[in-house]
């Protein structure tokens, strides 16, 4: 009869018939010897470029998982398991007058996991600062913690977390609890199976987080982190089922957040709604790089109320930057706080559309004041068929009163330099004041560039929007729009309050009036919206007031959160930048897996090093591993080397459990001790 397999010599092979013969054990002590001898301890001289230091490449977009690899030499296979293993990294020695620092976010997978899936037990056990393992195992197996046995409890609930994170089967299970030396017979599959699901059963809302991520990545065929960074798993279509569950598997635990698609993101030309750009240029609050629009299915929506009267809308893991103290920090929309600072995330423009005039632009903002744009809704009866013809002309007017005739002359003279035929009337208007009189012009050719440009006829003033193509203009269009704007419905104030001296405007619109004061912070103005207010005696819908100056060094504050109950589609932006960070609506956000963690962690490292070897000390990151990174400090500068890479380390993420970082220092990579500050 036919074997379905062939013979095998691998390691899983001969731990199996090491019980039984020495000989297997003795080629698997071979292998091992001839490997250290021949992949590290031979080749890495070569590495040294004469000068006794090795040099290694680091890649960081050749994997999929975001982690960074190495190569020529893989500085991140260097071996640790044996103690001939940590003979080769003792190689590894720091510089005359220098110490290796290894920092390593403790147990981050396990942290990112209770901050994505808000899982009530994960979550308790960090801000307890209890031992993970340790409590998974009493609730697991029913017995108190002081009870637990190393191998027979922790360890296997140990392999299973780390193993439900990686999606690990019940086979994958059991062979690592094999080759860890746990016996197969007490360890069956089917137990593996029961452990899996005790392990779920005690983290319930793990489970639930993981089944959102599958259906995410069964829709769209990839997952995204906390950043916009995409691991595509075009496996979930496949036919085959075990193609498929293997693409779930290496979708893994990607956290999503994002913005509804009307809010809009500052780009090189101008505010674009965040559905409407695809890739291009945005800024990040602090320069420009390239990005790319991401939809991310739907979102549960919050809404952040700012001190000045405006609003954003985003969802429910969206990151804003704020200040709290000495340094600005990344912190979740639901954690934040009345009187929160808003980090400035708005610049002067540097250019956009330029398509028009500017005084072209001056009336249509003069337009959101004192025009209308009106659709005819007159029916005329045909000659000839008698079939009733609807007339669907527009006409556009504008209104002035009385003092401010040589403003309509003005008007006048740009809609015929402009080629079309305006027409004037002189109205008489009844006002609480007495009788005014009103220049209206009219004009029947010009509606048709106005709704090119998305203007919607027969608004009012209470529901008249501002154009997205505005946002896009450049500096001068924009400011003539809102110096039209001001002109047909502002007031100079030239005292309010002590010493306030700016100009205001008054609307019951208050979208217009936020769409308004978005305008002005992207040419560096500050404002703020009041209200609403409503006079004594009147029924009519409240007002609010558009107060504005120059002096843009008061920052924002946080108001109100609010979550609104509903979902919507929701998008978010892939930015090349360290901080894949980007303005939106005058909000600095950001797209955290723990591979995001680390990433993190290490660029807001640089300006350290950059600040220390500028004074003349030596302070470098050496290579990052899994979760540890890796620095040569001069020993001069340890103390506080450790004390900064640990206060960095642990507040480069905001997540709903601490983050803890474990420092070790020693003149030897393999013979580095823990330290305590």
């Amino acid at each position: 009869m036919p074997r379905s397999k062939p013979d095998s010599t691998d390691d899983k092979a001969l731990t199996r018939l090491s019980k039984y013969h020495p000989i297997p054990q003795l080629i698997r002590d071979y292998r091992a010897y001839n490997t250290l001898l021949t992949r590290y301890a031979l080749p890495m001289p070569k590495f040294t470029n004469g000068d006794g230091r090795v040099h290694t490449t680091f890649r960081f977009t050749r994997t999929t998982t975001g982690r960074l690899s190495s190569t020529a030499p893989n500085l991140m296979a260097q071996p640790v398991r044996s103690d001939e293993g940590k003979k080769i990294r003792n190689g590894f020695v720091a510089a005359p007058g220098c110490t290796l620092l290894s920092s390593d976010l403790s147990q981050i997978e396990f942290r990112v996991c209770a901050h994505d899936s808000q899982d009530k037990e994960l979550m308790g056990i960090f801000w307890r600062n209890e031992d993970i393992h340790a409590q998974t195992a009493s609730r697991i197996f029913g017995i108190p913690v002081d009870q637990i046995d190393e191998m027979k409890h922790r360890y296997p609930s140990k392999r299973v977390g780390f193993g439900v994170l990686y999606g690990l089967g019940p086979e994958g299970l059991q062979e690592q609890l094999v080759l860890s030396g746990l016996s197969a017979t007490e360890w069956t599959i089917d137990r593996c199976e029961e452990l899996i699901r005790a392990w779920f059963d005690v983290y319930r809302g793990v489970r639930a987080y993981m089944s959102d991520v599958r259906a995410f990545a069964a829709r769209n065929g990839y997952v995204a982190d906390m950043w916009g960074r995409r691991r595509y798993v075009p496996g979930v279509f496949a036919a085959d089922k075990v193609a498929r569950e293997e693409a779930f598997r290496q979708a893994g635990n990607a956290p999503i957040q994002c913005l509804p698609g009307y809010t809009r993101v500052r780009t090189v030309d101008g505010y674009v709604p965040i559905e409407d750009f695809q890739e291009g240029i945005v800024w990040t609050g602090s320069e420009w790089a390239a990005a790319k629009q991401l939809k991310m299915g739907e979102g549960a929506i919050v809404r952040l109320y700012f001190d000045d009267g405006t609003v954003f809308d985003c969802d429910t893991h969206h990151h804003i930057l704020v200040s709290r103290g000495a340094w600005p920090e990344w912190v979740n929309v639901l954690e934040l706080a009345p009187g929160d600072v808003l980090t400035q995330g708005y610049t002067v423009d540097i250019g956009g559309v330029a398509e028009q005039t500017s005084e072209f632009w001056y009336w249509i903002g003069r337009y959101f004041g004192d025009g209308h744009l009106t659709k005819l809704k007159r029916r005329d009866v045909h000659p000839n068929t008698g079939r009733v013809m609807k007339d669907s002309r527009f006409h556009v007017s504008w209104a002035f009163g009385g003092d401010k005739i040589s403003e309509a002359d003005r008007l006048v003279a740009f809609l015929t330099a402009f080629g079309t035929t305006p027409r004037s009337e002189v109205q008489m208007k009844a006002t609480h004041k007495g009788n005014s009189v009103v220049i209206k012009v009219m004009d029947y050719a010009f509606d048709k560039v106005m709704l090119r440009y998305g203007i919607t006829p027969n608004e009012t003033a209470a529901t008249k929007t501002i154009p997205e193509i505005v946002f896009q203009l450049d500096a001068e269009r924009k400011d003539s729009f809102i110096k039209g704007y001001y002109d047909a419905d502002g007031t100079r104030v030239k005292k309010y309050k002590k010493g306030w001296v700016g100009n205001q405007i008054t609307s019951v619109n208050v979208r217009l009036l936020r769409d308004t004061l978005l305008l002005l912070r992207s040419l560096g103005r500050r404002g703020h919206i009041h209200g609403p207010y409503r006079n004594k005696g009147m029924t009519h819908k409240p007002f609010y007031r558009l107060r504005t100056v120059t002096d843009v060094s008061t920052p924002r504050k946080i108001a109100r959160v609010e979550e609104l109950g509903f979902v919507l589609p929701v998008y978010t932006l892939s930015v090349d930048h360290e901080h894949h960070s980007f303005d939106s609506e005058g909000v600095v956000s950001r797209n955290s897996g723990a591979q995001g963690v680390i990433k993190q962690a290490m660029g807001d490292l640089v300006p350290l090093y950059r600040l220390y070897r500028s004074d003349g000390f030596t302070w470098n990151p050496l290579i990052q591993i899994h979760d540890d990174i890796v620095q040569e400090v001069q020993d001069e500068i340890l103390r506080p080397a450790m004390i900064l890479t640990k206060s960095v380390m642990e507040s480069c993420v905001t997540l709903k459990v601490p983050v803890l970082t474990d420092l070790k220092a020693g003149k030897r990579w393999g013979e580095l001790e823990k330290v305590k500050l």
